[in-house]
């Protein structure tokens, strides 16, 4: 296995990648509401409507904003590329996806509907309860 490395730093998304056998092994987060990926190749920040791969030139193909995707898909098993570069690539979700979801979703401004790595459900729930 090879040890986690931070990737280059393009403003906050620094999250660390890992390449085992080849496919890069990728963090999802939480922006503005949305599920995203960062791939360490080419740095495209990639939209995850909850298991899926998706090129952010579909979105803006189809006329207009990115539209908010909640899907209750079945998280993946397997991998993918990045739509870009095509790098393999396989995004690492956190168990708890389900509980930072309803903690998001009990903020009122999608602005305000982030999250990384690292931070607990609860900390969400106390960042929001000081907030309202």
């Amino acid at each position: 296995m090879v040890k986690p490395k931070t990737i280059r730093n393009y403003g906050d998304r620094d999250l660390p990648s890992q390449m085992v056998k080849g496919v890069a092994q990728v963090l999802a987060y939480v922006n503005h509401g949305r599920w995203l990926s960062d791939c360490p190749e080419c740095r495209t920040g990639l939209s995850l409507p909850r298991g899926e791969f998706v090129s952010p030139l579909m979105a803006t193909r189809v006329g207009g904003p990115v539209i908010q995707v909640k899907p209750k898909w079945v998280l993946p098993t397997s991998g993918a590329e990045c739509p870009v570069c095509d790098l393999p690539v396989k995004v690492m979700w956190p168990k708890d996806v389900d509980l930072i979801d309803a903690a998001l979703e009990a903020r009122p401004r999608l602005t305000n509907r982030n999250w990384r790595p690292g931070e607990s459900v609860k900390s969400l729930l106390a960042e929001t309860a000081r907030h309202l």
